[in-house]
């Protein structure tokens, strides 16, 4: 791990209140292992995802124009474009919430965001608004602990929401040293 990971590493301890052992932290390399680590050392084994599900609630209720089910699987980019800010801006306001949009135009994103699904989208509403949704002192389950990884993730390196997944390695695939 590099200065910028070690930061980030701290940062995540520092959040919730625990110390991974270095032996364990040099075995971190993606998304997952970090969440996996912090939900050992917080006793968080539950895969329960009852944000994801009241959040995606939400946003279907905000985006649904007709009775078409809204679906976790289904494209975001099928009921919202990245440049209408009319739509953006009543979104946030519906939802009373956060909504992180692609930064497309001001750099090219390492996503396509035709690609993107409403899951993602949503988890990375959660994640924008992890303060405000999750009492840090009663976290849940491990979806919670991901979201409050990906929001310390995003505002300590500035990466985009919709770049963090799971699966992605902090330095290869977010550029974090």
């Amino acid at each position: 791990m590099g200065l910028d990971s070690i930061d980030l590493l701290v940062e995540i301890e520092n959040y919730f209140g625990i110390q991974i052992p270095d032996i364990e932290a040099a075995e971190i390399f993606t998304v997952q292992n970090m969440v996996d680590v912090a939900a050992k050392h917080l006793h968080v084994a539950d895969h329960a995802m009852d944000l994801k599900a009241q959040v995606f609630q939400q946003v279907a209720d905000s985006i649904s124009s007709t009775n078409h089910e809204i679906k976790l699987t289904d494209k975001i980019s099928t009921y919202l474009s990245p440049g209408d800010q009319k739509s953006w801006s009543a979104l946030k306001n519906h939802l009373r919430l956060e909504v992180p949009q692609p930064d497309i135009f001001a750099r090219a994103p390492k996503y396509d965001w035709t690609t993107i699904t409403i899951d993602q989208f949503t988890t990375s509403i959660c994640a924008r608004n992890f303060k405000t949704l999750i009492d840090k002192n009663e976290i849940k389950s491990k979806y919670e602990v991901y979201v409050i990884v990906m929001g310390i993730t995003v505002a300590k390196t500035g990466v985009d929401y919709y770049e963090i997944t799971p699966d992605k390695s902090f330095t290869s695939d977010l550029g974090i040293d």
